[in-house]
């Protein structure tokens, strides 16, 4: 088996956890945040749901859709900003907008399922404004 120079076999399983480790304590102590992903989950199936939003939710106790339908977006909003202590963007607001009407089988939009589809400015123009206000 070939070693490099520091006597290590390359892309061995000890070398990548080195460098893992090594990654992971440089975020942490640069003040960044480091997630480890597992496999995600049915929700990130859905238009506007990546990995963090998944995650969120799958921390606010949501891992399907069944589980947030008959959810309001402005429920689920604040959860979220609870869980994160802080007030996030609103376009998060805006975001659970369109997974709601998505997952309740409305048509879609004529821009598409995009969050910016779904700020309250676009609701009011589509006549969608009782459904969210």
């Amino acid at each position: 088996t070939k070693r490099n120079e520091s006597g290590a076999i390359p892309n061995s399983s000890q070398n990548n956890l080195i460098i893992f480790l090594s990654n992971l304590w440089g975020s942490l102590h640069n003040g960044g945040s480091f997630y480890i992903w597992r496999d995600m989950g049915e929700l990130i199936k859905i238009p506007n749901i990546g990995k963090v939003t998944e995650s969120n939710l799958n921390k606010m106790g949501y891992y399907t859709a069944d589980d947030i339908m008959g959810k309001s977006a402005e429920e689920l909003y604040a959860r979220e900003c609870e869980l994160r202590g802080c007030t996030v963007d609103r376009c998060q607001l805006y975001l659970y907008r369109a997974v709601l009407s998505y997952i309740n089988g409305e048509p879609e939009p004529e821009n598409g399922w995009h969050w910016s589809n779904f700020t309250d400015e676009r609701v009011r123009l589509r006549g969608k404004a009782d459904q969210f206000f």
